[in-house]
């Protein structure tokens, strides 16, 4: 779900500008941000265009990576799959002589620059058999030595044996009482600090006695008092 993450992301992009504010000018600030909202600005690109009446008759904002052809995604051998970004004509001329198919060069290549090809579904087609000959890392060292944009795209289960993600990414190893072992992924944010102790989620209960008692001050009593009448856990 897109508007839970982003929600977070850009509440606490407002929080942030709203602490800098209060340093500055000893102001408060009221932060009301939806995870609906935070979604749809993840499309603010499309919706932008809607909004100022930029739509062809089919009410298409323009070319979409559904029907993209040389901005698309590509099966590869090996059953991964490759993001093939030669819409800059200079790209895909070089990528279509390096890989023997000149002929591909043939008729009007559209624009020089942002040319999708979109809708050209025999382009399409014969791209997908040349991308079906080699596998994913095969076509990444290609592009990268003849110098087309180009990248991986992961699973979420292919993402682990990826190099990037092994060179960048920062895990920790917990034992969770109730699932056993896991292996957890950190905040990609990196500081220059320790970083915190990171523990499971504790249990339903787990801390009254010590929120009850530390934060609150209530007495053994008290808190005995709340437990017998089901208040707390």
């Amino acid at each position: 779900d897109i508007g839970t993450q982003a929600g977070g992301l850009y509440a606490t992009i407002g929080i942030l500008a709203a602490v800098t504010r209060a340093r500055a000018t000893g102001e408060g600030a009221f932060i009301d941000v939806a995870q609906a909202d935070a979604a749809v600005a993840w499309s603010a690109g499309q919706l932008d265009a809607v909004m100022s009446n930029a739509v062809s008759a089919t009410g298409k904002t323009g070319p979409s990576m559904r029907e993209s052809v040389r901005y698309q995604y590509y099966d590869t051998s090996d059953d991964r799959i490759i993001l093939f970004q030669a819409s800059e004509r200079h790209f895909f001329e070089r990528f279509c002589r390096a890989v023997g198919r000149e002929d591909l060069l043939e008729g009007d290549l559209g624009a020089e620059f942002g040319e999708h090809a979109s809708g050209d579904l025999e382009l399409r087609r014969e791209l997908a058999g040349i991308f079906a000959t080699r596998s994913q890392q095969e076509w990444v060292d290609f592009l990268l030595e003849v110098d087309v944009p180009g990248a991986p795209v992961h699973r979420v289960s292919e993402l682990p044996e990826d190099p990037n993600f092994i060179a960048r990414a920062d895990i920790v190893e917990q034992d969770h009482p109730i699932a056993g072992p896991l292996k957890l992924f950190r905040s990609p944010i990196k500081v220059d600090a320790p970083d915190a102790p990171m523990g499971p989620a504790p249990s339903t209960g787990e801390h009254s006695d010590e929120i009850l008692s530390s934060v609150l001050g209530y007495d053994a009593a008290r808190i005995a008092a709340l437990r017998e009448a089901g208040t707390v856990e």
